[in-house]
């Protein structure tokens, strides 16, 4: 699985953000970005097609969502 630099930038952005309303709650934040990581790797097909080959998986208790693409031919994501 490979996160474009971007993805990782907004991540860190939002990881800020939440820490400086609560402290603690960046880190819940990244937590449920990794379960949903996690999940996504083992089960890439799960959700559902959102544009073309595009899917979107939905992070627990925020308002923010994964967009990724699998490539079936070389098993990436």
């Amino acid at each position: 699985m490979s996160i474009l630099s971007e993805a990782e930038h907004d991540l860190d952005d939002a990881f800020k953000w939440y820490e400086f309303h609560q402290v603690g709650l960046g880190k819940r934040f990244y937590e449920c970005v990794n379960e949903s990581v996690q999940f996504i790797a083992i089960n890439p097909l799960t959700f559902a097609v959102i544009y073309k080959s595009l899917r979107r998986a939905l992070i627990k208790k925020f308002p923010f969502g994964i967009y990724y693409n699998v490539v079936l031919e070389t098993r990436e994501i």
